[in-house]
């Protein structure tokens, strides 16, 4: 009798159900590829399609006011009502929309967009397996389809709150448009939101910022809001307190002097989780985000300690696949002391006091023996691959029955595998770590060849008026972009591809000249090149439409030169 008791309590302790946070974690499982269908109303799918910006053909005329820079194509993406099918599990009335900025614009021609699901958008309280929303990622500009949820495991390893993933194999329905489409293999990402901040610092309150177009770090705009409000993005109202904290943070940074910054720094920041922040950020070399373009993290300020701390976002060309800053083979040996590319006030500062750098490398070779752990990261690697392995295969199967792949944007992620990139990426970190070598500075634009040791010196090319170069350089885009429309109308894959893909080199060209970055001269030559290169794919389509590309593009390249003059 006794023994059947027992067995009773048992099975009422372990049939408990999950709770919600037990049920987020068993859905949020690297090992596993969810399939999902997301299906879409013929009348919604029209209707969420993105208002302004981007390219001309996807997203109607550019938003008021011209275009933004900082890589955001002003797109806006409206929520629609649709339904998904998930491990069986059905939900009506899903807030859906498309989300990305480099990812949907290189993908807005094709099928394989990126989504967000938002469960509570039109059901209140309403939630998937203790999710409020998710980010479903399209692997876009990685081949490998795994280098996010690898990043993301890497800092998690190394103790930075960061988002938990698993992968998807996404089928699509929309009335008379999309039959059971397969689009492929997806990377689910966890929403940095209140339940983060919650299962992470115990609170949901405190003040949660998205910063974008900060270049060279957080900058100080005086002591009135409304520029933080722009340029710092929180998401939602702060407190007066909050609003007076962060300006006196930004303030603190960029312009009190050596020994007020050495006494009070660590008052406003949490010193070591940004050292493992800065640490994760550098030896991933991830420069499409804080230390690189100066976007694709978030900040938090937290409310019991007063203290900001650093978070990572949008990890999907981590592993030295950003390009603009050099190839994989050049960024495995940048430097873990000065990983930023340019000027960057906080870490140049913090790194500038003796016992802060000490302990910033005390914390970097004590990583590097666990969280970076070459055999760690690569036995990772290896069973991500073997779990998309066959998702992939079908994918590109379904890819191919589809026909031409739309165009896309060559250079991300290289031909360098991601084991061999840690491989290299070990090696040279130890070596710094040891004092055998101090790595490379990486710096946009005018590096050296691929396989060469070391970025070299700008090219030194004339540096053009800033004002004069950045109306210009934004011309060039808007040029390309119109080329990319008639390419696109007359089905010319491989002229679309070469414009869309000068566009989106011309736009970090203006940005870069914008910010009077020492090698706008560089920048600019890039984008006559580009352009050249443009008309020379589009001059061989022998057709009216690639005649006017060949023209549009040798007029951006005639405009780059003179700007240079």
């Amino acid at each position: 009798m006794a023994h059947r008791t027992l067995l009773l309590c048992a099975f009422i302790l372990f049939a408990q159900p999950l709770s919600a946070q037990d049920k987020t974690a068993a859905l949020l499982d690297p090992s596993k590829v969810w399939k999902v269908e997301l299906q879409i109303g013929a009348d919604e799918w029209k209707a969420m399609q993105p208002k302004g910006g981007g390219p001309p053909g996807f997203g109607g005329p550019p938003m008021p006011g011209g275009r933004p820079q900082g890589f955001k194509f002003g797109f806006d993406f409206p929520y629609v009502k649709g339904a998904t099918v998930c491990d069986g599990d059905a939900l009506k009335d899903v807030g859906v929309r498309f989300k990305g900025n480099g990812t949907f614009m290189m993908s807005a021609s094709g099928i394989k967009r990126p989504f967000r699901l938002d469960f509570n958008r039109f059901t209140e309280n309403g939630s998937f397996r203790g999710l409020k929303a998710i980010s479903l990622n399209n692997n876009i500009m990685d081949p490998t389809r795994i280098r996010e949820a690898a990043a993301y495991d890497v800092f998690r390893a190394a103790g930075v709150p960061a988002p938990r993933t698993t992968f998807v194999e996404l089928t699509l329905d929309v009335p008379e448009r999309f039959d059971h489409q397969l689009l492929g293999v997806y990377t689910a990402v966890e929403p940095i939101d209140k339940a983060f901040l919650k299962r992470h610092f115990k609170t949901t309150k405190g003040m949660l910022l998205k910063p974008e177009k900060l270049g060279g770090g957080l900058q100080y705009f005086g002591e009135d809001w409304k520029p933080y409000e722009e340029m710092y993005a929180p998401k939602d109202d702060p407190t007066e307190a909050e609003k007076r904290r962060l300006m006196a943070f930004a303030r603190l940074i960029n312009r009190a002097d050596d020994q007020a910054f050495r006494k009070e720094i660590a008052d406003y920041l949490d010193v070591e989780e940004f050292f493992r922040f800065l640490a994760a950020t550098s030896y991933l070399a991830h420069y499409d985000s804080f230390i690189g373009l100066g976007h694709n993290y978030l900040i938090y300020l937290n409310p019991e300690t007063k203290k900001f701390q650093f978070l990572p976002w949008d990890l999907d060309l981590a592993f030295g696949a950003f390009f603009p800053f050099g190839q994989p083979q050049q960024l495995a040996d940048a430097s873990i002391t000065h990983p930023h590319g340019g000027d960057n006030k906080l870490i140049d500062r913090l790194l500038a006091i003796p016992e802060r750098k000490a302990e910033y490398l005390e914390l970097f070779k004590k990583l590097n023996g666990t969280a970076f752990d070459t055999e760690r990261v690569t036995k990772v690697i290896r069973s991500y691959e073997a779990t998309v392995k066959e998702p992939v295969a079908r994918e590109e199967a379904a890819a191919k029955k589809r026909g031409p792949a739309p165009p896309g944007f060559p250079g991300f992620g290289g031909t360098m595998s991601l084991a061999d990139f840690v491989k290299e990426r070990s090696k040279s970190v130890s070596a710094q770590l040891a004092g055998q070598k101090s790595g490379t500075i990486p710096k946009p634009i005018g590096f050296g060849p691929p396989p060469g040791g070391g970025f070299g010196p700008p090219m030194g090319f004339k540096q053009p008026d800033p004002a004069k170069c950045v109306a210009i350089c934004r011309k060039c885009a808007e040029q390309c972009e119109a080329c990319a429309k008639l390419c696109l109308e007359a089905k010319d894959e491989a002229g679309a591809k070469a414009c869309l893909s000068c566009a989106r080199a011309c736009l970090l060209c203006a940005d870069l000249s914008a910010e009077k970055s020492p090698r706008a001269g560089d920048a600019c030559r890039l984008c006559e090149q580009l352009c050249q290169d443009c008309a020379a794919v589009c001059e061989k389509s022998e057709t009216d439409h690639g005649k006017s590309c060949a023209k549009l593009c040798r007029a951006c390249a005639a405009a780059c030169i003179e700007a240079r003059r």
